[in-house]
């Protein structure tokens, strides 16, 4: 206010002194120096009303939901009202900082004039996992030559999840042969007609592919088939958070175990498996049990958004679980580093039929003789070890097993 103020009595002013200069002096000099202030002058207030007045600022995303790596594609588009000609205008797009790096400029200097409609476009490549927010985007006008200036910050809110990425497995021997069949497969794809155990009245909701017609055609009654229900296998996964443990691993070490977290978790699902996911950091997580796109979404959700941020030991957890998972579990353990902790703790659940698989994230470094010691008494407990350098190798470490290690 008190800068609006200051510049009315600069120009008040400096148009009044021009004026009583050209009363004085007279002559065609004078005249046209009261006539250049009073025209920039009244050009420099009108712009100030009316530049810039009831701007509308739209932003629009590529997609809300994306996988690490990808591209995002946004467009800013600022709009003004018919009338006073716009000479300049700078948008800047707030976005997050730790996405700053990873982006194309997020601001420009546009010249409008009598256009209504500007927009801003950029992207962002290689996105880190996340939860983001894109935030206000801030506007600045002003009149040609400088002299006055208007800015606003326009609210705009648009939440970005990016997943971890899901790296395809060809095959898994996952399965528990202790399983004790808590769950059933409820997929139409076990529905075979080798597996059909008896037939029964139809009744109300039965899908017309269920219809016995043989029985049909006997009885002169609609006949339904019985499946038998099949047994699935019940996963657990366990995601090493301890901050301690990925302190002496390189950085990309977590982000590698959250992926194949979440590629156990893919190919468990397609299975038709129950999923369950533990991860203890600065909170206390723990999925329960279940199956289906919702039990993936929510499992992927909160993967988008873990840290090594935990102080608890991985061993500790594993124990702690132990007494609530039911015999016949399958539990993948993803973490950095192989303790001799682990491997007691891994021989209390062999004890229970409950079976293991550590999953190391083991990165350009070499295994030590600690760790490798540490693997040949999880051999003897029947705990499967993949030892994964890179993402891509995924698949056969799974099927390797036990110190399998790509060739550098």
């Amino acid at each position: 206010m008190l800068k609006l103020a200051g510049k009315f009595i600069f120009w008040t002013l400096a148009i009044a002194g021009t004026f009583l200069y050209t009363m004085f002096q007279g002559g065609y000099s004078a005249w046209f120096l009261f006539t250049a202030t009073l025209m920039i002058g009244l050009y420099a207030a009108l712009t100030a009303a009316f530049s810039g007045r009831k701007v509308l600022v739209a932003r629009r995303l590529s997609t809300h939901h994306l996988i690490a790596g990808a591209t995002l594609d946004v467009e800013v588009e600022v709009t003004f009202p018919a009338g006073w000609p716009v000479a300049w205008l700078h948008v800047e797009d707030q976005i997050p900082a730790r996405l700053l790096l990873h982006s194309t400029p997020n601001r420009s200097l546009l010249y409008p004039w009598f256009r209504r409609k500007q927009i801003l476009q950029y992207s962002i490549s290689q996105i880190p996992r996340g939860k983001y927010t894109l935030s206000d985007c801030k506007i600045l006008t002003g009149d040609l030559f400088g002299l006055t200036k208007k800015g606003e910050n326009v609210t705009l809110v648009d939440d970005l999840t990016v997943y971890p990425r899901v790296v395809p497995i060809a095959n898994w021997p996952a399965l528990n042969k202790f399983n004790s069949g808590n769950a059933y497969a409820q997929s139409r794809s076990v529905e075979e007609i080798a597996n059909v155990i008896g037939v029964r009245d139809y009744a109300p909701g039965d899908r017309l592919s269920r219809i016995h017609w043989r029985a049909t055609a006997r009885s002169g009654a609609l006949k339904t088939k019985e499946f038998e229900l099949h047994v699935t296998n019940d996963l657990c996964l366990i995601l090493d958070r301890q901050e301690a443990g990925f302190a002496g691993v390189p950085g990309a070490a977590f982000e590698l175990s959250v992926t194949v977290a979440a590629s156990l978790a893919h190919y468990a699902f397609i299975k038709g498996y129950s999923v369950a996911l533990a991860s203890f950091g600065k909170e206390r997580y723990f999925l329960s049990s279940s199956r289906g796109p919702q039990q993936n979404r929510i499992l992927l959700d909160h993967l988008s958004i873990v840290q090594p941020d935990g102080d608890r030991a991985l061993h500790d957890i594993v124990l702690s679980l132990s007494a609530s998972i039911h015999q016949g579990t399958s539990l993948a353990v993803c973490g950095p580093i192989l303790t001799e902790e682990l491997a007691n703790a891994a021989g209390l659940l062999a004890h229970r039929k409950i079976k293991l698989e550590f999953f190391l994230m083991l990165g350009p470094r070499a295994l030590t003789e600690a760790e490798q010691t540490v693997m040949r008494k999880l051999s003897l407990f029947g705990v499967r070890v993949c030892v994964i350098r890179d993402e891509q190798e995924l698949s056969d470490a799974i099927v390797g097993g036990n110190g399998y290690v790509a060739s550098s």
